[in-house]
C-alpha cells in the first residue's frame, strides 16, 4: 500500500519572485537605451535600491525628459522594457512631476518619477520630493539636473486636513453606515457589504493619518504602527449576512469613534442614532424571520 504524504508542498519565495540582480540589469539596460534617446535628459535611481534592497524591493527611477516628450513617456511605458508585458499600473499626474507605478507581468515592480528639466529647476516649489534622500545619476546631460540630484530634501510630510474637510469626510462615513443598514433590511447584501467595506476603509485611512502624524512623514518602508487596527478590522464576525454584517457595522462605528477621538482630541460621540438604526434593523429582520 502506498502512503500518500498529506503535507502541502512548499515553494521557496525565491523561486516565485523575480531573479536576484534584476534591478541592476534593468538599470543597465535602461541607461544604455535611454542615453541614446535625445528626448531623455537624465536617468537616476533612488530609494531602496540605493540602500541595497531585498527580494521584495522595487526599483525607484527618476526620468527627466523634454517637455515635448513628457506625454508620450507618461502614457506609453514600453520605453521601460520593450519586451515586457505590463501586469498593472497606475499614474499620478502632478503639476511638476508624475509618478508611474508599474508591475510587469514577471512581477518586477518599478516606480518612476517622471519630470522635466524646467520643473526640476523649480524643485524648491515642489510640495514633496520622492527622491528626498538623494538620487544616483546613471547619466545626465544637464548640469541643472545633476546639481539638483546632489541635494537631499525634507521627507514628505502629511497633507493638512481642514476642519471642513474633516466634517465632510465624517459625514460621508455616517451616510455609508446608514445606507448600508437600510440595504440590509431590504435584503441587498451586496450593496450593504460594499458600503461596509468603504466605511471600513475610512477606518484604515484614519489609522494611516494618525501614523503619518505621529512619525511626521508619509513614507513607511515597513508597517508596524497600525497593525493592531488592521488585525481588529480583519476579525471575522458571524458569517450569516444579516447578523454578521450588522455586527460588522457596529464594530466599524466603534473603531471610527476611537480613531476620530485620537485625531481631534475630545470628541462627542455622534453615532447613537446610527446604533439605534442598527437595533431597529435587527428587530425588523427578526420579525421577518431573517435573523
Amino acid at each position: 500500500m502506498t502512503v500518500l504524504n498529506s503535507e502541502p508542498k512548499t515553494t521557496s519565495s525565491a523561486a516565485l519572485l523575480p531573479p536576484e540582480g534584476w534591478r541592476p540589469a534593468l538599470m543597465s539596460a535602461l541607461a544604455s537605451r535611454l542615453s541614446r534617446d535625445k528626448r531623455v535628459v537624465a536617468l537616476a535611481v533612488y530609494g531602496s535600491t540605493n540602500d541595497g534592497g531585498d527580494a521584495w524591493s522595487d526599483l525607484d527611477l527618476l526620468v527627466v525628459v523634454t517637455d515635448e516628450a513628457l506625454p508620450s513617456f507618461r502614457e506609453d511605458t514600453r520605453w521601460l522594457d520593450p519586451q515586457a508585458e505590463v501586469l498593472a499600473a497606475e499614474t499620478f499626474i502632478g503639476e511638476r512631476s508624475s509618478v508611474l507605478r508599474i508591475f510587469l507581468a514577471d512581477l518586477r515592480r518599478v516606480d518612476v518619477t517622471l519630470t522635466t528639466e524646467a520643473a526640476l529647476a523649480e524643485i524648491a516649489q515642489w510640495p514633496s520630493v520622492s527622491f528626498w534622500k538623494g538620487a544616483t545619476p546613471l547619466f545626465s546631460r544637464s548640469s541643472v539636473v545633476s546639481e539638483r540630484l546632489e541635494r537631499t530634501y525634507p521627507p514628505p510630510k502629511p497633507s493638512p486636513i481642514t476642519a471642513d474637510d474633516w466634517e465632510a469626510w465624517r459625514n460621508r462615513f455616517r451616510f455609508r453606515i446608514a445606507v448600508a443598514v437600510q440595504k440590509m433590511v431590504r435584503g441587498d447584501f451586496l450593496i450593504a457589504l460594499h458600503l461596509a467595506l468603504e466605511a471600513e476603509q475610512d477606518c484604515c485611512v484614519l489609522g494611516m493619518m494618525l501614523r503619518d502624524r505621529e512619525l511626521g512623514t508619509t513614507v513607511h518602508r515597513s508597517g508596524g504602527g497600525g497593525n493592531a487596527l488592521a488585525t481588529a478590522l480583519m476579525e471575522a464576525p458571524n458569517p450569516n449576512p444579516p447578523h454578521g454584517l450588522l455586527d460588522k457595522l457596529e464594530r466599524i462605528l466603534d473603531w471610527f469613534e476611537e480613531l476620530a477621538s485620537q485625531w481631534i482630541g475630545a470628541l462627542e460621540p455622534t453615532s447613537a442614532p446610527l446604533r439605534t438604526y442598527i437595533q431597529a434593523a435587527r428587530a425588523t429582520l427578526a420579525e421577518e424571520g431573517a435573523l
